[in-house]
């Protein structure tokens, strides 16, 4: 209970009452706590305890009920006391409570001296008749401190609320590693310090419980006007109990709810025919466009070669008087002079002699450009 307005009132649920320094100094303080996330007390209480069915801050719910009862770990190691006797340690640990109740074990001394708290330990002597003495109990956790979430499972803090064998306050952390197939033997991982413990104990108690959005649906291939929906668990999820595996469902199909891999299988040869078409249309647009892009090429060539003829040897006059001459060519002749003219001779000098008169005709155009006065003026320029 805390002091407010004049009178003693009790701490609210999942808060606890706490207490520090001498109540006859200055130094004294009396509150409530809020409880550490995932643990729960009753209203008045002066600690908190885990609950059998656990949720973390993260909203991911945990099942301890398999961890309930009380857990006995037996260090078979010995150490030797004041008389030369050897003794081990012998834990006895309480994680949840499953009647709301704090969860508590008792360590009892042989002459009726007992501590109780949520873990601790007893020293252990056996005589050489087998008889076992129990001596020396310390409380080695008395409250959950705090719950953190680990990529392999839960870790539960334990701490205690007084001065334990000369510590400030004992801690013990155990770890419940998730194991989805068995459970395996608490083991204790850590006892260097005195005033530290570390256990761990692995079982399906150690993984989250499953979820809905844990599971993925996966649709079929449609088989008439239907389809199956089957669910499996999403790769990354490691949980265990829960929500369980959804039922197969089944659902109408539409003409466009096949995936388009159930498309592709079904009409796999119309897609193959399509994307052949495809390849040889492309194919044959390069090609046109490279023969033409070459053709282009030779007939350019050509060209530049009629125009690069020694000046000395065709004057512009002689040019134009010889491709006025080459221009009452075989435009005027009819069909059997034309015959006549090429009678015997291969495509490639027909070809040739074509690109001689596109070349002649070329030239003709050019020298319309220079006009009478240009043409006479060439004409009586000295040498010409």
């Amino acid at each position: 209970m805390v002091y407010e307005d004049g009178k003693c009132v009790k701490c609210l649920a999942d808060w606890y009452h706490v207490t520090s320094g001498s109540v006859l100094e200055s130094d004294y303080r009396s509150e409530c706590v809020p409880c550490p996330a995932g643990t729960k007390s009753a209203p008045g209480s002066t600690s908190c305890y885990t609950p059998c069915s656990l949720v973390t801050s993260l909203g991911n719910d945990y099942d301890l009920s398999q961890v309930s009862e009380t857990l006995v770990h037996d260090d078979r190691v010995s150490y030797p006391d004041k008389l030369g006797n050897r003794y081990h340690y012998r834990y006895l640990i309480k994680l949840c409570s499953a009647d709301g109740e704090m969860p508590l074990v008792t360590c009892t001394e042989d002459s009726s001296d007992k501590v109780t708290g949520a873990i601790c330990r007893e020293n252990v002597m056996s005589s050489s008749e087998g008889r076992e003495f129990i001596t020396n109990p310390i409380v080695k956790g008395e409250m959950l401190a705090g719950v953190q979430e680990e990529s392999n499972g839960l870790k539960l803090h334990f701490r205690t609320l007084h001065t334990v064998s000369g510590c400030d306050a004992a801690t013990t952390n155990v770890t419940l590693i998730c194991n989805r197939d068995q459970i395996g033997a608490l083991s204790l991982v850590d006892n260097s310090d005195n005033c530290r413990l570390a256990f761990e104990y692995s079982g399906p108690f150690g993984c989250r419980l499953c979820k809905e959005s844990d599971y993925k649906s996966i649709a079929s291939s449609c088989e008439g006007s239907s389809r199956n929906i089957t669910y499996v668990k999403k790769e990354s999820v490691v949980c265990s109990g829960g929500a369980g595996l959804p039922p197969v469902t089944a659902e109408p199909c539409t003409p466009y709810q096949d995936s388009l891999v159930d498309s592709i299988k079904r009409y796999k040869v119309y897609v193959g025919l399509g994307v052949g078409v495809m390849v040889m249309l492309i194919a044959g647009f390069c090609f046109l466009a490279w023969y033409s892009s070459t053709l282009k090429h030779k007939l350019d060539g050509y060209s530049r070669m009629n125009y690069a003829d020694d000046d000395e040897n065709y004057t512009g006059a002689g040019k134009c008087g010889e491709f006025a001459w080459a221009d009452s060519g075989d435009d005027s002749e009819g069909d059997e002079q034309l015959y006549t003219r090429y009678q015997g001779k291969s495509p490639g000098n027909i070809l040739s002699d074509k690109l001689g008169k596109i070349n002649q005709s070329l030239g003709i155009k050019k020298c319309q450009k220079f006009g009478e006065n240009d043409i006479m003026e060439m004409n009586t320029r000295p040498g010409i």
